[in-house]
């Protein structure tokens, strides 16, 4: 088994390294970029200045439209509520996690009132919060042995209840995945330049993720968008 860990051990490493080094993509994507349009703009200049000065027009209404309005779009969702951390061996499980999990869902049900896309379930989800409290209220009653029933319980009402108000939401994002990913492999495909490409997916997919947000109207807070930024 020391061999086995040992290379569990590498790989860990390795993907410790590549998350940072993603980082430094990221920064390193700007300039790239910059140099691209420079370039661009100084070949279409030397046909006409005219062009050259189009060209920039184009860029900057990109930036604005397909940059500015997503983040904007982005920047408006409330953060959403963070769920509480469970240790990572089920054994050490308690009363006082299952007894967080239930107050966290008290308070992303609130959450949800918020949502416009689901302003016609709102007695669904009124229904919804008083059984939440209901099971918060039983549990704060419960002893500390009793935890695997409790996390029979909170599974039951995430699965009858909670789940049941974001299935429609989980189908519109479902959707929207499968066009962006059609979407950016057609572009991608007409595309001549390895630079663009790049571009065009992780510009399509730090839209998508701006759009997905929107849809379930939460999203991380600064480090955790930063995070979502890495893994794109």
């Amino acid at each position: 088994m020391k061999p086995l860990n040992d290379l569990v051990l590498v790989f860990r490493k390795l993907f410790r390294i590549l998350k940072w080094a993603s980082f430094a993509v990221i920064l390193v994507t700007v300039p790239v970029l910059a140099y691209q349009v420079a370039e661009i703009h100084g070949i279409l200049s030397s046909i006409s200045p005219w062009l050259g000065h189009a060209f920039l027009l184009a860029v900057l209404a990109f930036l604005v439209l397909g940059v500015g309005v997503p983040a904007f779009r982005y920047l408006r969702v409330p953060v959403a509520l963070r769920p509480p951390d469970l240790p990572a061996k089920d054994e050490t499980v308690t009363m006082v996690h299952r007894k967080s999990r239930a107050t966290f869902l008290v308070g992303y049900v609130k959450g949800l009132c918020r949502n416009p896309l689901l302003a016609e379930s709102s007695a669904q989800i009124e229904e919804t919060l008083r059984a939440c409290e209901e099971t918060k209220r039983r549990l704060d009653g419960r002893p500390a042995t009793e935890v695997e029933p409790a996390r029979a319980e909170l599974a039951e009402l995430e699965r009858t209840r909670i789940d049941a108000l974001l299935a429609p939401i989980d189908l519109e994002v479902d959707r929207l995945i499968r066009r962006e990913a059609m979407g950016v492999g057609i572009a991608t495909a007409i595309s001549p330049n390895g630079t663009l490409d790049a571009f065009i997916v992780l510009w399509r997919a730090a839209n998508l993720v701006s759009r997905i947000a929107t849809l379930y109207y939460g999203r991380p807070g600064a480090r955790g968008s930063l995070v979502i930024l890495r893994d794109v």
